[in-house]
């Protein structure tokens, strides 16, 4: 990315396929810059999210399900879980 009226340019590198259908089929991510002024990215940081619902017949739902970690560095937004990419223990 460039910034027009300074001309400086930020590179976030990635790695990763941006797709709905390769690797691990997400489209969304967050990535670390580097560039002039940043003397060191924030680390990506990955986490485990368990998710735990009842057992109880008809407790399922069909709304959209999100998920934001928040710390001292801000927050990561609203994540939606694809219940595609979900497993499911019982």
């Amino acid at each position: 990315m460039e910034n027009l009226n300074t001309n400086k340019r930020y590179v976030f590198p990635c790695g990763r396929w941006l797709s709905k259908k390769e690797d691990d089929k997400q489209i969304i991510r967050e990535l670390p810059a580097s560039g002039p002024g940043i003397s060191k990215s924030l680390p990506v940081v990955k986490y485990a999210v368990d998710v735990y619902t009842g057992n109880k017949s008809g407790a399922g739902t069909d709304a959209n399900v999100f998920i934001n970690i928040m710390g001292d560095c801000g927050d990561t937004g609203g994540w939606k879980f694809d219940v595609n990419l979900m497993i499911f223990f019982f």
